[in-house]
């Protein structure tokens, strides 16, 4: 299945409807490779902040809903809610250069949380709320991305029928550098 990307020019506390269609997910390994859930994305300079609100509806394992921010076929990474087993959902992200990682974090309850991206300079930083005022940091890493790059929303459904989220944009900022 071939990717599916939307150029789109959001706002700030504008919400997106996403929907992936079955068997869609972004994910490389030493054996596959899929590049075929839903992005809704703009081009962005690689200095920026974005928070999003995203309440997902995942059904099936694998499931997921988020953020990615994409440089090329192969650098990229994901931060999203992901439901990794039969009862819960969790703050999850994925690096790929070359080959994806996983760092699956909280498990959590509830309808949705807020993730939030810091990039400068090819270094990011994901964190995440439960209320919009207190961030955990789930993770920081360093990634070589073009200096403009795309940067949006993504549903995945590998393992299902398809998914749907809700995701509001919270904040979206360029950070001079």
């Amino acid at each position: 299945m071939e990717k599916k990307f939307i150029k789109y020019d959001y706002r700030n506390n504008e919400t997106l409807t996403i929907e992936s269609d079955r068997h869609t997910d972004f994910y490389f390994s030493e054996t596959d490779r899929h590049l075929s859930g839903e992005f809704i994305y703009q081009n962005c300079e690689k200095n920026f902040t974005i928070i999003a609100e995203v309440c997902p509806n995942c059904s099936q394992i694998y499931d997921a809903a988020g953020i990615m921010v994409w440089g090329t076929d192969n650098t990229w990474t994901k931060f999203v809610i992901e439901k990794i087993d039969e009862e819960s959902l969790n703050v999850v992200s994925m690096v790929t250069n070359e080959f994806s990682d996983d760092v699956v974090g909280e498990r959590f309850k509830g309808k949705a949380i807020f993730l939030k991206i810091e990039a400068k300079n090819n270094f990011f930083q994901f964190s995440y709320s439960h209320d919009d005022k207190l961030y955990i940091k789930h993770r920081k890493f360093y990634l070589k991305l073009p200096d403009v790059l795309k940067l949006g929303f993504i549903s995945q459904s590998p393992n299902g029928d398809g998914t749907r989220a809700e995701i509001k944009i919270i904040g979206f900022s360029h950070n001079k550098i």
